[in-house]
């Protein structure tokens, strides 16, 4: 079996409570945490039924100009009481800094346009609330997609101060 490499990217993960037809308040990071394992089956579904990973990753490399990429998965995950969602990308060979920019802004740009438009302003019910899940939530100019490599920076910096939202 041929060696791969994966490259992993960070995103802030935000949820909101939907009243009617009204929004609701926005859940506190435990609230999402807890419905962590809901949310990934959601996606799992919408990867299953939607764009398979291999087209994602071909979506990606037909973009980029590049042809390393094998797969692109999206997820959810957590790291010190922060909700994130978290992209895994499958490469069949190292990719450079450039590369791993592009990457990372792509991923970005798919995030913002609703992660295929499948995930855009798509509400889940959870129990007997129906909320939405937003991979992209840009209102306080604070969105970013960050490389693993920077988010353990900014997790250690921060692993002191208690302190993990940026805002």
């Amino acid at each position: 079996m041929a060696r791969t490499y994966l490259e992993k990217f960070y995103f802030p993960l935000h949820a909101t409570f939907i009243e009617g037809n009204l929004y609701g308040r926005e859940l506190t990071d435990e609230e999402i945490i807890d419905r962590l394992p809901y949310i990934q089956n959601q996606i799992d579904t919408i990867q299953q039924t939607g764009k398979p990973q291999k087209e994602m990753a071909e979506q990606l490399n037909r973009v980029i100009g590049i042809k390393k990429l094998i797969s692109a998965t999206w997820g959810v995950t957590h790291r010190y009481g922060v909700p994130y969602g978290i992209v895994r990308v499958r490469c069949a060979e190292p990719v450079d800094a450039f590369e791993r920019n592009e990457i990372r802004l792509i991923i970005g740009f798919i995030n913002e346009d609703g992660f295929w438009s499948e995930f855009k302003n798509k509400n889940f019910e959870y129990g007997d609330k129906i909320y939405e899940v937003r991979m992209f939530d840009d209102e306080d100019g604070d969105y970013y997609v960050h490389t693993q490599s920077l988010m353990y920076i900014k997790w250690k910096r921060k692993k002191n101060t208690k302190k993990w939202r940026d805002k």
